[in-house]
């Protein structure tokens, strides 16, 4: 190929989604632990033309190759930045990769602890490089001038029953002190009953969404817990039009002054606030939760609001197997990324006891391991076994 800094014979070609580590990471790493250490193969990786700079890229390629190879050598991987022709067949993924340079990758085990202990050691890497893509991500993305009455999102993913998104959580909103809304509901699977509720009511400001299929969750009542809603939530900022995000959940509700308290402390400069909640304890007790510093236990999903720079940052369907809150996993990486954080110490929410999300098996003590490996094999996560390791192998396909 014209242009190419190589020696090699063979080059492949491989013009990954930089934003989406498990787009290129699988065939990377089948590249890195099984092709040979000849001189005669190279795989050149496309960095031209995206939406992340080539420095984060280039990190990101280092990162990858270092964790997987495990200070092993690999053989030669090209970055590609200049304008070269690279021809019109990239590789497509690791089985494709595979097949074109004969490689031989040991299918990974299927044990329950090779299962979880190879999932595990791919999350971490994968949450490694998403932390690079957030950080130059955000660094990229424009401040938003709140000037006015901007636009403000609240987003309610909901699944079963309505009664409380349309008696508590709905009304909430639309009797709030703040005109300037778009109310957006996304069922996380199809649900008629919703949707004829939803679409039924006549405020101009609420629209209905829905996934198309319900998602793959972990069977398990507690990692059920902790992601269920993702894809919908996910939809949700997707569709989101306004210049800034507040959540909500189909069975909490916003105090009257929520929008407006929250659009202050944006306003003085955070990309990311949050306030105290009235909260429901499990014993049927209330209190106050919400205080800096940011922490897991401290802060609550609806006391939340956020500018349209942080719309690129999406919820992880994954963060269980990190035994996460996917809202808690989203804020402190959100803090991580280097967002600046605001916080008013006024009650802006009424968050009501834990157990609309809650569904799944209960936690058998002999049978944790083994229920963690089937819900990685039986939910989206399975994606992570497809990423090669020296002496574990990969699952393809």
């Amino acid at each position: 190929m014209s242009g190419l800094q190589t020696e090699a014979g063979t080059i492949l070609v491989l013009a990954p989604d930089w934003r989406r580590p498990l787009d290129w990471l699988p065939a990377l790493a089948a590249y890195v632990v099984a092709a040979p250490l000849d001189g005669d193969t190279c795989l050149a990786l496309d960095a031209r033309g995206g939406e992340l700079p080539v420095s984060s890229i280039a990190k990101l390629l280092e990162r990858a190759c270092e964790y997987v190879s495990e200070g092993r050598d690999f053989p030669e991987v090209l970055l590609v930045v200049d304008d070269v022709d690279l021809g019109d067949d990239p590789v497509t993924g690791a089985g494709d990769l595979v097949e074109r340079l004969g490689l031989s990758v040991p299918p990974l085990a299927g044990d329950p602890k090779t299962t979880v202990v190879h999932a595990r050691w791919v999350k971490t890497l994968v949450d490694e490089l998403q932390a690079e893509v957030d950080r130059a991500s955000l660094a990229a993305a424009r401040p938003v001038r709140l000037e006015g009455e901007p636009l403000v999102t609240v987003r309610i993913p909901t699944f079963g029953s309505v009664d409380l998104l349309l008696e508590r959580a709905i009304p909430s909103v639309l009797a709030g002190s703040y005109r300037n809304v778009e109310l957006l509901v996304c069922s996380d699977g199809p649900q008629p009953h919703a949707r004829a509720a939803v679409e039924g009511l006549t405020d101009p400001r609420i629209r209905y969404l829905e996934v198309e299929e319900r998602p793959r969750y972990p069977s398990r009542a507690s990692s059920f817990w902790q992601v269920a809603g993702t894809s919908a939530v996910n939809r949700l900022v997707e569709e989101a039009r306004g210049d800034v995000i507040a959540p909500l959940d189909h069975d909490d509700a916003f105090t009257h002054d929520h929008i407006p308290v929250l659009l202050d402390a944006l306003r003085a400069g955070a990309d990311f606030a949050f306030g105290v909640a009235m909260t429901e304890t499990g014993t049927g007790a209330w209190g106050l939760l919400g205080s800096l510093p940011l922490a897991h236990g401290r802060i609550v999903h609806a006391s939340v609001m956020y500018t349209r720079r942080l719309a690129h940052m999406r919820y992880d369907a994954e963060a269980w197997l990190l035994n996460e809150p996917g809202d808690w996993n989203l804020w402190h990486r959100i803090r991580d990324a280097g967002a600046k954080i605001g916080h008013v110490a006024h009650p802006i929410v009424v968050h009501f006891k834990e157990g609309s999300s809650k569904a799944g098996l209960e936690d058998d003590p002999d049978r944790i391991l083994e229920h963690f490996a089937e819900d990685v094999r039986g939910t989206p996560a399975v994606a992570l076994l497809e990423v090669a390791a020296h002496g574990r192998g990969a699952q393809f396909g």
